[in-house]
């Protein structure tokens, strides 16, 4: 965060800037998680959503025509119900990319806000037809579904593709309970309280990161958490990040090596192993 203020204060025409800056305040570690609704497939933290809201308006006003800043306030715009601004930034992006799936979830979801629900439903199947893992679309269409039996089969879909979601977990608990299927809820709401305690956990640990940058313990813990979640891309990056900072860190390498053997990748999990072995 600090590098990226130092770049702005050189850079203050620089739009791409300003979408790093709302990415970086839309998942930045809030005082409290939401255990329900605000959660999203990609959010794990509260965010402040008036800095994300700021950054993405500077963005635009440098570049109305910038594709991400648009985009990121049309997501905001859904998640606070303001139905006529979000529908309008969606429209112009649907004119200048009409197949983005990204898009097309947004205007479904305008869809459902507007009570078009039949539309909503008819868009989101054409576009799973065309991107048939995309989490978000299948979670939406899971809501759409009279039914609890047919919701839950578009929820098993999603929990699929990340079973570590957390709307998509608590939807499922919401419709097993509708169909009196308590014990299976319940030993599903235990996943879910579990992924909320390490997200948590996450959002301490990079509010510590910020204080001590080059600290690798703290990489390594995040990195760790990360791939128990399922974001292996973020939590390699991390675990990566830490051994820059102490290449024999004991802990990075057990988990790298573990995770390297889960995905049968043997030679970099003998790597890591060696490394490992090393430092004991």
């Amino acid at each position: 965060m600090k590098c990226l203020n130092s770049l702005l204060q050189h850079e203050p025409k620089n739009a791409h800037a300003y979408v790093e800056q709302a990415w970086i305040w839309q998942r930045w570690p809030g005082e409290k998680l939401d255990n329900k609704n605000t959660w999203s497939s990609t959010t794990f933290f509260q965010g402040n959503p008036d800095k994300t809201v700021e950054a993405y308006r500077k963005a635009l006003a440098i570049d109305p025509e910038c594709f991400e800043a648009r985009l990121g306030l049309a997501n905001i715009r859904i998640e606070e119900k303001d139905i006529p601004e979000a529908k309008q930034h969606f429209d112009s992006l649907f004119k200048r990319q009409p197949k983005n799936p990204d898009v097309l979830l947004g205007l479904a979801q305008c869809d459902v806000l507007m009570g078009d629900r039949a539309t909503a439903r008819k868009r989101l199947d054409d576009l799973l037809a065309q991107h048939p893992r995309f989490l978000a679309a299948l979670r939406e269409r899971g809501k759409l579904e009279g039914e609890p039996a047919q919701a839950e089969k578009w929820f098993r879909k999603a929990l699929a593709v990340n079973p570590s979601d957390l709307p998509t977990i608590y939807s499922l608990i919401v419709c097993l309970n509708q169909m009196g299927k308590r014990e299976e809820a319940g030993q599903i709401k235990k996943k879910y309280e579990k992924i909320a305690k390490d997200l948590r956990g996450l959002a301490e640990i990079v509010r510590k990161i910020e204080s001590k940058p080059h600290d690798p313990l703290l990489r390594s813990e995040a990195g760790t958490i990360f791939l128990r979640l399922g974001h292996d891309q973020e939590g390699i990056a991390w675990l990566y990040s830490a051994l820059e900072l102490e290449p024999h860190n004991l802990g990075a390498h057990e988990v790298l090596a573990d995770y390297f053997d889960r995905v049968s990748q043997k030679e970099k999990a003998a790597h890591h192993r060696k490394l490992a072995e090393e430092k004991k």
